[in-house]
């Protein structure tokens, strides 16, 4: 991602994750996973808001930084 990093422009990079139950085809069996979301500003490095894996929502952020 340097050449993302290095840019002189605000990047914005959202980050989606499940959490649940899975069918593991390898172990025959259901595993769980966990997740969480994120809105992370690449330059410069900074979390703009985040969920934690027991929280149920969306995020907001205001784009006009």
């Amino acid at each position: 991602m340097t050449p993302v990093t290095l840019s002189k422009k605000i990047l914005l990079m959202l980050v989606a994750n499940r959490v649940g139950f899975e069918h593991d085809l390898f172990a025959k069996k259901d595993i769980r996973f966990y997740g969480s979301s994120a809105a992370i500003m690449l330059n410069p490095h900074k979390i703009l808001s985040n969920l934690e894996i027991k929280t149920e929502g969306f995020l907001v952020i205001d784009t006009f930084l």
